[in-house]
């Protein structure tokens, strides 16, 4: 299970070899922790659950279309990366 220190934070990503860092706005929502975070002007929630299970959501689904997977993906690695090193302590 993660552990959110509420805070926001932001994380830092390379991706198709350009550097991007995109702010983390958590929010904790019963055992769901939901990480806000706007893309290419369009706003979603990354959720993981108390098993550490992900999924993303968009606000506007029909706008989100023209975001990449695999930038989705590269920013779900990140913000997992960046709780994995917070929860090693």
């Amino acid at each position: 299970m993660y552990i959110c220190s509420m805070q926001a934070f932001s994380v830092s990503i390379d991706y198709k070899g350009v550097s991007q860092q995109y702010y983390i706005e958590p929010k904790q929502l019963g055992y769901v922790i939901q990480l806000h975070v706007d893309i290419m002007d369009q706003h979603f929630h990354f959720e993981v659950d108390d098993e550490g299970n992900w999924r993303v959501i968009a606000a506007d689904p029909a706008g989100a279309q023209q975001v990449p997977a695999g930038l989705l993906q590269s920013i779900a690695d990140a913000i997992d990366l960046h709780l994995q090193k917070f929860n090693s302590w």
